[in-house]
């Protein structure tokens, strides 16, 4: 690249003069390591300047090779362009430390990285999408392995193309997606490229005829205009290919014009959009208005897809200057950077809150697998338009449901979420939401968030509000039930519990042990991580009243289940006789207030109709080896002599014990009632279907409660 040639367009003398020290500095350093820098930190200088991102941004995108190498000092930048040079290094730099050696696991840092370089300054993102772009358009005069071209491929498909297609950088995506295709499947695309070109060749000068009758027709009705033509490019054909399973033929948008209308009034592009119509025949399933429903990235076009004589299909695009603009550079077409400024200016802050959430509701997920499948969600997948009732437009990803929705338009609409209704109808919970609904959302101060709401939502938004809500309530129910512990315990030595709590001995304990709140201590004594009797004893210097039996105190020991309740594996727990729970059914634990958490199977009938607020999450702790657990079995089998014999030795064989068995006669049938032990469900299950392929046998039924209620002998007798 001719320096002096990008040099003389647009700076002032203040600004050549940095500018000619940035490539003095370049060639230095090239000339004393024996590099080479300056062309390629040109071509990265050159596509920032496209994307007007203003004088420091292009600076920073000259020096950053140098700097990443090593060769160029923090101070000296600093000293030579400024702290906002800097710093936009520094932040291009940050990103560059994670994608070096890009990995399945690393995707999620990497990803954070990027969105909080983002949060902080836009046009951290921008330079580093522009050296992307650099490196993947020179990817051969850089690296020789094979191996590692592939490996940049996939990274610059799968993060910036995304990226840069959410800020609407669109000529940049598509670059990026053709590019990075010819590494990652050079034989797709070269067969994509021959059925392009052969076809483009078949239909002659089609394009050039079509825009020629365009021309015609809108100048003939005294619209001013410009006219741009294109073939949809390879990447897009292929995507489309797979995605959409269809046949090459079947491409409609293969050819498009675009007409864009001089000045900014969009009521043009519908008087054009009526012209067009009026010459063709236009495809109506085809038809998109993003001008009443623009893109998360502010992207507006009409889009039209109409047959002309020939029956080939073509695509149609119509908009302004301005929005064309935007369509081409994105948040860039309108950046409000201006020397020693720091910030976008509001409206233009406005356009990237989107992307700037992401990174809030990234630290809200719990695991980097969830991190990166909600950023990804948001980041890749496509959206939908729905409205509000007063005809708002809401973007939400595609898949997105009426309780996305309502967290959408606020925490508080989503919490107390009632019903919903869609194009004026009830629809339910979990009713994923379409393309132009209008929704209205419903809500009662009697509802709030629970465990099942999460598998009814699908934005990362929704999501992490009802886990924090849900977190929230079960450190506040951990309070409560710590306090009824500690009341429990300070009765056995005749004190008020709250004096406890207010008295200087706790205060000083607290401070000791580096407790910050009671309100800690209270949930400690719940999650069993404090002793409410050895703490009272230690810190009064008590001890407690005998009693009648010492297993009658609060921290009698029951029979341990290996169950982890909230995620913690030391709660005083039980299981509920109402299910009976077994080792590998899903469950779930309801807070009691005199007996721990009980474990509910989640289908039991009971729960409906308990309190939501009172429910944690409860799961098998696989890492242990559990004990046996009862379970009842009802039989039904011919009548006939020897059949309990036959029965309770298959059983045996299973090696399951028999607790007890009550037999009866009725009708020519033999019912038989079973109280046995297993190891888990699946030892269950193997014994249930042994016993149903016995001849004699007509059916096995596994009953959730004790059908005598306990009050029989261990054996009993047909």
């Amino acid at each position: 690249m001719d320096t002096k040639l990008f040099i003389e367009k647009d700076l002032n003398r203040e600004k050549k003069e940095k500018f000619t020290l940035a490539i003095s500095l370049i060639e230095e350093i090239e000339k004393n390591n024996n590099l080479k820098l300056k062309e390629r930190s040109l071509n990265i200088a050159e596509i920032t300047k496209n994307l007007n991102l203003g004088f420091s941004s292009i600076l920073a995108s000259l020096l950053f090779l140098s700097y990443r190498n090593h060769l160029l000092s923090q101070n000296k930048i600093k000293e030579k362009f400024g702290e906002d040079v800097l710093n936009l290094i520094k932040g291009v730099y940050s990103i560059e430390l994670v994608n070096q050696n890009l990995l399945a696991e690393q995707e999620a840092e990497t990803l954070k990285k990027l969105l909080l370089a983002l949060s902080k300054d836009l046009r951290v993102l921008l330079i580093k999408i522009a050296e992307r772009l650099e490196l993947i358009r020179n990817l051969d005069n850089y690296i020789s392995s094979n191996e590692e071209k592939i490996k940049i491929a996939y990274e610059i498909r799968d993060i910036y193309a995304s990226l840069a297609n959410k800020l609407g950088l669109g000529v940049i995506k598509t670059e990026f997606e053709n590019l990075s295709l010819k590494y990652i499947d050079p034989y797709g695309y070269d067969v994509i490229n021959k059925l392009r070109e052969e076809k483009i060749k078949r239909h002659g000068n089609f394009l050039e005829k079509k825009k020629r009758e365009i021309e015609k027709i809108l100048k003939d009705s005294g619209i001013k205009f410009t006219l741009q033509a294109r073939v949809k490019s390879v990447s897009s054909i292929y995507r489309k290919l797979k995605k959409q399973k269809i046949p090459f033929s079947r491409v409609y948008d293969f050819y498009a014009l675009r007409v864009i209308i001089d000045g900014n009034d969009k009521n043009m592009c519908y008087h054009v959009l009526g012209i067009i119509h009026n010459k063709w025949t236009p495809i109506s399933e085809r038809f998109r208005d993003f001008i009443a429903m623009p893109k998360k990235n502010n992207y507006q076009s009409l889009h039209t897809t109409v047959v002309g004589a020939e029956g080939i299909p073509f695509e149609i695009q119509i908009r302004t200057e301005e929005m064309h603009k935007i369509a081409e550079k994105g948040i860039a077409a309108h950046w409000a950077y201006k020397e020693g400024k720091e910030k976008i200016d509001k409206e233009e802050e406005e356009k990237v809150n989107w992307l700037r959430n992401i990174v809030e509701w990234m630290q809200s997920l719990e695991s980097e697998k969830e991190q990166v499948q909600q950023v990804k969600m948001d980041i890749y997948e496509d959206e939908i338009f729905v409205f509000t009732p007063k005809g708002n437009v809401v973007n939400l990803p595609k898949g997105a449901t009426v309780l996305d929705f309502a967290y959408y338009i606020h925490s508080d609409v989503g919490h107390h979420f009632k019903s919903a209704k869609v194009n004026g109808e009830i629809v339910p919970i979990k009713y994923a939401l379409k393309l132009g609904d209008t929704v209205e959302i419903i809500t009662s101060k009697d509802r709030h968030p629970n465990r099942d709401w999460l598998k009814y939502v699908k934005t990362p938004r929704a999501r992490s509000k009802i886990k924090s809500y849900i977190k929230k309530e079960e450190e506040k129910l951990a309070i409560e039930e710590g306090f009824k512990i500690l009341s429990d315990a300070a009765h056995r030595f005749k004190m008020n519990p709250q004096k406890i709590l207010e008295s200087k001995e706790l205060e000083e304990y607290l401070k000791n042990q580096g407790i910050g709140k009671v309100e800690t201590l209270l949930s400690k004594f719940f999650y069993k991580k404090v002793n409410p009797i050895e703490l009272i004893e230690n810190i009064f210097g008590l001890k407690k009243e005998k009693e009648g039996k010492e297993g009658e105190t609060l921290h009698k020991k029951k029979k341990s289940h290996k169950i982890k309740v909230g995620g913690h594996d030391n709660i005083l727990i039980s299981l509920a006789k109402c299910c009976n729970p077994i080792k590998g059914e899903d469950i779930i634990g309801y807070i009691s207030s005199t007996e721990g958490v009980k474990i509910h199977t989640t289908n039991c009938k009971n729960i409906a109709t308990m309190n939501r607020e009172k429910f944690v999450d409860a799961e098998w702790d696989e890492r242990e080896g559990g004990g046996l657990y009862r379970a009842f079995i009802m039989i039904e089998t011919e009548e006939r002599k020897g059949i309990t014999a036959d029965i309770t030795e298959k059983i045996k064989k299973l090696k399951c014990n028999i607790t007890s068995i009550q037999g009866f006669s009725r009708d020519e049938r033999g019912i038989f009632y079973l109280t046995i032990e297993v190891k888990d469900i699946d030892h269950l299950k193997k014994l249930i279907s042994a016993i149903n392929s016995m001849s004699s046998v007509k059916r096995v039924i596994r009953l959730r409660q004790d059908p005598f209620g306990g009050k029989r002998g261990k054996k009993g007798n047909r």
